[in-house]
């Protein structure tokens, strides 16, 4: 699948679908040195390599890292509640009409919140 690229001038030139059986995260998505140009973005700090002064600051890691996902596990969070919930069951999620990319269960859910929380 081609990548879009704001700043990939070849772009402008090719068509590409709009429908398929596989998603195209990069479709319309602005890039990230364009976001970063506009007036009120505001990046995150620096990478934390320092021990946490306070409770507020965990705010400042980054999805990517691996503190970010120690802190999630074991916590019902809002991207687990679906799963968790039962609403991506295959044929519950049929009859809420949820797309047939998310109606994959709640195993996932099931193995995140089954870890011990720190």
């Amino acid at each position: 699948q081609p990548r879009h690229d704001d700043n990939d001038d070849d772009n402008n030139n090719k068509t590409f679908a709009t429908t398929g059986n596989l998603p195209d995260p990069w479709f319309r998505a602005v890039s990230l040195p364009h976001l970063r140009c506009h007036p009120q973005f505001r990046p995150l700090p620096p990478r934390i390599t320092t021990p946490l002064q306070r409770l507020d600051e965990v705010s400042h890691y980054r999805q990517e890292s691996w503190q970010w996902d120690a802190l999630h596990q074991g916590r019902c969070t809002t991207s687990q509640a679906a799963g968790a919930l039962g609403f991506l069951n295959p044929i519950v999620a049929s009859v809420l009409g949820i797309p047939n990319s998310w109606r994959k269960g709640g195993i996932g859910s099931y193995q995140r919140l089954s870890k011990p929380a720190l």
